[in-house]
């Protein structure tokens, strides 16, 4: 048996999480910091936020210290309170569902995921892995209490979401933790037969097969993305562009080039929309980040001088709201230069780099600065002093 939350009680539930949202508290565990401050207590947990906003319990005694930190009013929130206090949970079998989710918590879900993304594109993934968390769990009990096509939404949902926490826990340099949500996403886009999220998941799984250096799998998995028909042009040019990475890492430059042309025609052809495709997941596939993958592939196969002149390009034109992504091509810039013995604009991109990641660090970006500090020989020069001097007072450099 488990208790079945009326519809006041889930009303009220949901009010306080946009109240909390709206009122700057990302998480529950913040939220709940600010009310034992508030009252001078400790003893409100997380996990009692979390039954005031499920309906399991309505707040008694928090009221006050509730409409102060949401700066709401309190004789609004005790008249809501009373509503849903009046209204006692019912026992029901574990097979009944409560109700079906409101539309409108799936539409938030969506804007929060998108605006998640772009904060975790300005300031690191550290900023938010913990949010993306939070919401998953939110998204999936939710689920969990509804019935009808409202599952199949909501399973459509936490797929996206758990692709957005391995995604976060990947750049947060949670390896093992960013292949499980990678599975997981995968099953649950399956579960509700989203083939365009199941695909990009794919295409995730070949990215990171890529990054590893893993060709064969790789390919395999961006190849099979590449065949879902509803795929979106840019969506589809990122696993053209997984695909190109697997190619360049078996030295296949005919193959790879093949790839990239393919990947430019559909990034044009996006571009010459006036407005984007909304099913588009992969909206980061701009023709920067193209030319930033097809330099670094370059770069791979041994050509310095056309990886440098795409490199260059790509950054002289670069979108402001990508950081973290401007920060791992500076790093590849920096790696194409030292190889072509161009030693200080190395180090320069180097500290460049450094200065992007100090916003939020990327652990792929991270790692390829590390690289390049490994690989760059110490020397007397100005800029090669500057870097080593950054890197050494960069937090998240070792």
């Amino acid at each position: 048996m488990t208790l079945v939350v009326s519809r006041q009680r889930a009303q009220f539930g949901a009010d306080l999480v946009r109240m909390r949202k709206a009122a700057g508290f990302l998480t529950q565990a913040s939220w709940a910091n600010a009310l034992n401050r508030y009252s001078g207590a400790q003893s409100l947990t997380r996990n009692e936020v979390s039954r005031w906003e499920r309906g399991i319990r309505v707040p008694d005694g928090w009221l006050s210290a509730i409409a102060a930190t949401l700066d709401v009013s309190l004789e609004d929130l005790e008249r809501r309170a009373s509503a849903a206090r009046s209204s006692h949970p019912i026992a029901a079998s574990h097979s009944a569902p409560i109700e079906d989710a409101d539309p409108r918590l799936i539409q938030h879900w969506d804007a929060l995921l998108r605006m998640l993304s772009d904060h975790e594109n300005l300031l690191g993934a550290s900023a938010v892995y913990e949010v993306a968390q939070g919401e998953f769990g939110l998204v999936r009990e939710h689920r969990g209490r509804s019935s009808g096509t409202a599952v199949t939404e909501l399973l459509r949902v936490e797929a996206r979401w758990a692709e957005f926490c391995s995604w976060t826990a990947e750049n947060a340099g949670a390896r093992p933790a960013a292949v499980q949500w990678l599975d997981r996403a995968l099953t649950l886009a399956e579960r509700a037969d989203a083939r365009p999220t199941a695909a990009y998941v794919r295409m995730r799984q070949a990215q990171h097969a890529a990054d590893h250096g893993e060709a064969e799998r790789a390919l395999a998995l961006a190849e099979r993305a590449a065949d879902a028909p509803e795929l979106s042009r840019r969506d589809r040019a990122l696993c053209a562009i997984r695909q190109a990475q697997g190619h360049a890492l078996r030295h296949d430059q005919k193959r790879c080039s093949a790839a990239f042309a393919h990947a430019h025609r559909l990034v044009d052809q996006a571009a010459e929309v006036d407005v984007d495709d909304p099913n588009t997941i992969g909206a980061h596939a701009s023709r920067q980040y193209l030319a930033a993958y097809e330099s670094y592939c370059l770069l791979l196969l041994g050509d310095l001088q056309q990886a440098i002149h795409g490199f260059e390009a790509a950054l002289a034109d670069w979108p402001a709201n990508y950081r973290q992504d401007e920060a791992l091509t500076r790093a590849w810039l920096g790696q194409a230069y030292l190889a072509a013995g161009r030693c200080d604009e190395a180090a320069a991109q180097g500290t460049r780099a450094l200065t992007l990641t100090g916003y939020g660090p990327s652990a792929r970006a991270t790692r390829a600065i590390r690289k390049l500090y490994a690989r760059l020989e110490p020397s007397d020069s100005s800029t090669s002093i500057e870097f080593r001097a950054a890197y050494a007072q960069a937090p998240s450099m070792p």
